[in-house]
């Protein structure tokens, strides 16, 4: 009973904690972009990859507990540093550059795809653990990593030029 009383408070605190972020999150790249829209722009990856690994978990079935619970705030942490590398670059190179998207995943994307796949790679490695907790900290993570990839490979690109041609 008092187990469950713990899990429900981390729950309810980790939603708070989640919707602080993202708001903290975002006056940041307001701060760091000097603009509302790009902010916005590249605070919708990250949320999204957020709520992605939320609903492998919910559609797995896989109970949040202390270990998996944390998956999604470590998620998001790792993948804005993608997309402000790549919301930056992009921008210098709109308009100096024809082709900037072509630019920028030439530059960016290469190095966004080598440390989100090793990150994956090393995380996913604590499948190999006798300690279930540990184990699904593990593959959640190398998902989480593997979604926010996705989404700031696939989505970002398409944001950026229709938003901000």
């Amino acid at each position: 009973m008092l187990y469950q009383d713990i899990l429900q408070r981390l729950f309810e605190s980790q939603i708070l904690t989640l919707g602080i972020v993202y708001v903290a999150l975002y006056l940041i790249l307001w701060l760091l972009f000097r603009h509302p829209k790009v902010a916005l722009i590249a605070l919708v990856p990250n949320v999204l990859c957020t709520l992605m690994i939320l609903a492998l978990m919910g559609y797995l079935a896989i109970p949040l507990d202390l270990m998996t619970i944390t998956i999604s705030a470590i998620a998001m942490g790792i993948a804005v540093d993608d997309t402000i590398h790549m919301v930056h670059h992009y921008r210098q190179q709109k308009d100096q550059n024809g082709d900037a998207m072509a630019h920028t995943f030439d530059h960016v994307g290469r190095a966004m795809l080598y440390t989100s796949s090793l990150i994956a790679v090393g995380f996913s490695l604590l499948a190999f653990s006798d300690f279930v907790p540990s184990l699904l900290f593990g593959l959640l993570t190398a998902a989480a990593m593997l979604f926010a990839l996705l989404t700031d490979l696939l989505l970002l690109p398409v944001m950026l030029k229709r938003y901000l041609a």
